[in-house]
């Protein structure tokens, strides 16, 4: 396995970036309010760049894989 290195300061600019242009709108339900970025990508280091962003602005991250299919990609993002 390959060691990758996070630029913090990227994960940063993203974070700042997803919240700025509301790209992860505040979801509300009894339960509190949430807020969800779906990641659709390969394994890549920009993928744990991003993931790391979403901590950062506790925003959860849903990844989304080829091997879900169709149908289960349409209910996740229903």
């Amino acid at each position: 396995m390959e060691n990758i290195q996070i630029d913090l300061n990227e994960a940063m600019a993203i974070s700042k970036y997803l919240y700025n242009e509301n790209l992860v709108p505040t979801i509300t339900n009894d339960e509190g309010k949430f807020r969800f970025l779906g990641l659709y990508s390969k394994n890549r280091e920009e993928w744990v760049t991003t993931d790391i962003a979403c901590m950062l602005s506790a925003v959860t991250s849903v990844p989304l894989y080829d091997t879900l299919g169709k149908e289960s990609m349409e209910y996740i993002l229903d």
